[in-house]
């Protein structure tokens, strides 16, 4: 029992706080929504990916990329900025805590980049070992026609 409440009521709680912010974080990033769409995802894992976020929980999110022809990222750098931008600005308004590292994980991740650096030694030292096993084991998805 936490607080009272039996184990499901405690983790039913968290789990309709964690809905319930992830649905406003949606409605904000309108920017980052056409920026990303047919070019890349963004999932968010950690606390609100497994859906037990509480008022102190932080966000993790990352942000990965598809490959043109050629294995070119479809999202370019700018477009990237903007992103996160758009990211950050939307759980300021929702007074969530900062992001991890102050940002520095907030990066883009490329389908190639992480192909590339798969059982390298660069593979966690670039994050993308974490970001790829964050996105199997614990991220959310995003229905685009929500």
């Amino acid at each position: 029992m936490t607080g009272g409440l039996s184990d499901a009521d405690y983790f039913e709680e968290l789990r309709a706080f964690s809905q319930d912010k992830l649905s406003k974080v949606r409605s904000l990033v309108t920017e980052a929504d056409q920026l990303v769409a047919g070019k890349a995802c963004v999932y968010v894992t950690g606390s609100f990916g497994r859906l037990e976020a509480n008022s102190t929980s932080d966000m993790d999110l990352f942000v990965v990329s598809d490959c043109g022809p050629g294995g070119n990222d479809t999202l370019t750098g700018i477009d990237t900025i903007l992103v996160q931008a758009d990211l950050i600005h939307s759980l300021k308004k929702l007074d969530l805590p900062g992001l991890d590292g102050d940002g520095k994980y907030l990066s883009r991740h490329s389908i190639s980049k992480m192909v590339e650096t798969l059982g390298t030694p660069d593979d966690d030292a670039v994050n993308t070992f974490t970001a790829r096993l964050l996105l199997l084991l614990e991220s959310q998805w995003c229905d685009p026609d929500r």
